[in-house]
């Protein structure tokens, strides 16, 4: 992905699901596109369970080294029973494991990616209209079962 740089936007690759919700984040806040955050949202119960609300991961902010909005770099959610590891470029940036604060989403899963504008000032920034039109591009994607491996 290459993502568009402009406060107010947000650009997400996740993984997420409703009744119970759970899901998976990398997020890109366009104010600062040389950084990306990722973040775990739990709630338990079967398939069907109405819990839109719940526990939810600490945010984390990582540096990456690079403005993602200058080139295509991969970004991947690797989510296993025990853990999740968020890759950029084949390289483990973060981990998180079972409780460690969220526990880890057991239920399956939609792959999403989206680009919009928050109204939240203190999450995204003011948004800029003159970044308008904004474009995420997406050169591939790819979700792949561990036991299809």
């Amino acid at each position: 992905m290459r993502v568009p740089h402009g406060r107010g936007l947000v650009t997400g690759l996740f993984l997420h699901r409703n009744g119970p919700r759970q899901e998976i984040d990398i997020e890109f806040l366009g104010r600062d596109t040389t950084r990306m955050l990722v973040n775990v949202f739990y709630n338990p119960g079967a398939a069907g369970t109405r819990l839109e609300h719940g526990y939810r991961g600490t945010p984390v902010i990582l540096d990456l080294g690079f403005d993602a909005s200058d080139a295509f770099h991969d970004y991947a959610i690797d989510w296993q029973l025990d853990g999740i590891r968020w890759q950029v470029d084949g390289v483990t940036v973060h981990e998180r494991f079972l409780w460690d604060p969220t526990p880890i989403p057991d239920q399956p899963m939609e792959l999403n990616v989206n680009l919009w504008s928050s109204e939240s000032v203190e999450f995204a920034g003011p948004f800029d209209e003159k970044k308008l039109p904004a474009v995420l591009e997406v050169a591939s994607l790819q979700a792949q079962n561990p036991a299809d491996a």
